[in-house]
């Protein structure tokens, strides 16, 4: 079983509350499927799906099959298969449907320009409009505003592209717009702000960010990335973002050549902040430092899983991350969380769903309690707790609905 971790930085106000920054990874279920890396992953009403890639250690370098990931059971089941053998393709959803576009299938290793659509209500695949290319190898999709932008890869027998076009689910077309800056392949991408971010890859090796707006198809250069390994970069880092901010995770680039790292982008400042690394080659993450991997968002939760790391060897562990920022500490006197006592729970609700639940987290990540909660006072016996930091999440189906850190007991 994986391990999670907290990382939590502390800072005295002058109101002697605290506000902090914390990120906690949260083993869940693993993923039932194959290992396997440069898997297509996406998140439809709530529920998160990963599929195709390469199987690690089988010369299968290419899946057909797709999983549907529930999160409040955390479960997984198998859906209806791809009709190709992919890898490296550009996955998205759009208005409650799943898209893969490019990659190349198993036999004979040909590229993939065929755009599928999933529905879940059918639960079935449909095949859309065919991609202007002959379909992009490890290329990059962003979702902004309704519309799909896909780019960057490589494009057999022309080599690397930065080619950029943009898909309109509802008219079914493909529009070119201004090329990416980026000649690259493996990059990064993700949404912020109502631009989108492109970063990294792998011909050449590539530090550089760049920013596009849809509304001016226009490109503008920001900070390099920083922290990068000299030789790779921020090669096969995934990209993903919350409502507040985008972020890459893992990756060639860090320090040691690969690293499991996150780090968050200020489109505000433009600037970079390490929220977690690990660069020992060893847990606390999926055991080794990884690369490759596949990332869905639910309720602005990101959960990770699968991906590459030394000598060919992938994980099926899924995680999921908790980051709070700017989270005030709950007081005695006016929150609606706090200790009673040491083994009970005050908590007072001004909403709550049927499937509304209170998690109890130590700081260094280990879930200790849960219950469900009603609307108004909910008084909890939690049991017997070891004196120190907790952190609580309270969320229901839809959404997180509070999370913080408790008041430390004696």
């Amino acid at each position: 079983m994986m391990k999670s971790i907290s990382i939590t930085l502390l800072l005295i106000s002058a109101s002697y509350t605290f506000t902090y920054c914390q990120i906690t990874l949260f083993p869940l279920n693993p993923f039932p499927g194959n290992e396997r890396y440069s898997a297509a992953a996406f998140s439809i009403n709530g529920y998160g799906y990963i599929g195709s890639g390469a199987h690690c250690n089988t010369g299968i370098y290419g899946s057909a099959d797709f999983w549907k990931y529930d999160p409040v059971q955390d479960s997984w089941s198998q859906i209806t298969s791809l009709p190709l053998f992919l890898q490296s393709s550009c996955a998205f959803a759009i208005n409650g449907k799943g898209y893969l576009v490019g990659g190349t299938y198993m036999a004979p290793n040909a590229p993939n320009a065929i755009l599928y659509e999933y529905d879940p209500v059918l639960n079935s695949w449909t095949q859309k409009s065919t991609y202007p290319l002959t379909g992009p190898y490890a290329g990059t999709a962003v979702v902004l505003n309704g519309m799909a932008y896909i780019g960057t890869g490589q494009v057999q027998n022309l080599g690397l592209t930065n080619d950029f076009y943009c898909y309109d689910p509802a008219a079914n077309t493909w529009t070119p717009k201004a090329p990416i800056p980026i000649l690259s392949t493996n990059c990064f991408s993700f949404p912020a702000n109502n631009k989108i971010y492109f970063g990294g890859g792998v011909v050449p090796y590539n530090n550089k960010v760049y920013e596009y707006d849809p509304a001016l198809n226009a490109w503008t250069q920001k900070n390099n990335l920083p922290f990068v390994n000299p030789v790779y970069d921020f090669v096969c880092s995934t990209g993903f973002s919350t409502s507040a901010n985008g972020y890459i995770f893992g990756g060639y680039g860090y320090i040691y050549g690969r690293g499991n790292f996150i780090h968050r982008y200020n489109h505000l400042t433009d600037t970079w902040s390490l929220l977690y690394s690990d660069t020992t080659w060893a847990p606390p993450y999926f055991g080794n430092s990884i690369a490759d991997a596949s990332v869905f968002v639910i309720n602005d939760m990101p959960y990770i899983s699968q991906g590459v790391s030394a000598a060919n060897t992938c994980f099926n562990g899924v995680s999921t991350i908790n980051i709070i920022t700017n989270v005030v500490e709950a007081t005695e006197k006016n929150n609606s969380i706090r200790f009673i006592s040491e083994n009970s729970l005050f908590v007072d609700l001004n909403e709550a769903g049927v499937d509304t639940r209170l998690f109890l987290y130590t700081a260094s990540g280990q879930q200790v309690y849960q219950s469900y909660l009603k609307k108004g006072i909910n008084l909890l016996h939690i049991g017997t707790l070891d004196q120190g930091i907790y952190f609580y999440l309270i969320n229901d189906t839809s959404k997180k609905i509070k999370a913080g850190k408790l008041p430390t007991f004696y």
